[in-house]
């Protein structure tokens, strides 16, 4: 499994720094990440051991999440803002939360989202509305935010 967690400040060494030293199946090898072709091919050689990758920004992480695929995991902190900017009255700040942020960074978001309401076995406006998010040629996710409202105010 592969975390990606925001910290500009983080100082650690780098997965290069590590070798090819195998882990504890669960616990977590904390790196400074950088994206490059030569951390990419030792994190493959190192697939069967946990990563929490460090960035210093969002656009860093989603470069990260991109050259990676699917085996990442979105930092939690980023996803309970985020359910808290488009769902919560009180704190609402939807626009706020995605300014700096790039779409494609946006998107995974509200797909992890919905993909965990439907997990939990709960039918919501926003996994109704997940595959319009979902695809380039789709709704902006900018846009989210107006969307579930107006399905909400329909029923």
């Amino acid at each position: 499994m592969i975390q990606i967690v925001i910290d500009p400040k983080y100082d650690g060494p780098t997965i290069l720094d590590h070798g090819t030293a195998r882990y504890v199946e669960d616990e977590f090898v904390e790196v400074r990440w950088g994206n490059t072709k030569q951390e990419l091919a030792q994190l493959e050689r190192l697939s069967d051991c946990n990563f929490r990758l460090f960035v210093p920004d969002t656009a860093a992480q989603e470069r990260a999440a991109t050259s990676l695929g699917d085996d990442i995991q979105l930092d939690q902190a980023v996803i309970l803002t985020a359910r808290l900017a488009l769902n919560t009255r009180k704190t609402y700040d939807w626009r706020n939360f995605l300014t700096g942020k790039p779409v494609s960074l946006t998107r995974s978001i509200l797909t992890k989202m919905s993909a965990d309401a439907l997990r939990k076995g709960r039918l919501t406006a926003l996994a109704d509305l997940a595959g319009d998010f979902a695809s380039e040629n789709g709704i902006n996710p900018i846009d989210a935010d107006v969307l579930l409202r107006l399905k909400v105010l329909r029923g």
